[in-house]
């Protein structure tokens, strides 16, 4: 649980790499960005690759609408 943050690192790295739909976490993000309309930074931004960046500086259902996008995303 982040500690004083408004952002939340997720690891992605099962759904990324070599064989797999996504190759990096900034593949993620653009194919998320363009399909979803949903916002996230990639890790590599960080020197976290493999990771991607949720923010939750907004309000809770916002955050719902976003998650479930990303659900969605994923499946």
């Amino acid at each position: 649980e982040p500690k004083g943050a408004f952002y939340v690192f997720m690891d992605l790295s099962a759904f990324l790499g070599e064989g797999k739909r996504w190759a990096n976490d900034v593949d993620f993000c653009e194919a998320i960005l363009k399909e979803k309309a949903l916002g996230l930074v990639a890790g590599t931004a960080f020197l976290s690759p493999g990771h991607v960046r949720l923010s939750y500086s907004c309000s809770d259902d916002q955050i719902i609408k976003g998650v479930q996008r990303l659900k969605e995303f994923l499946a």
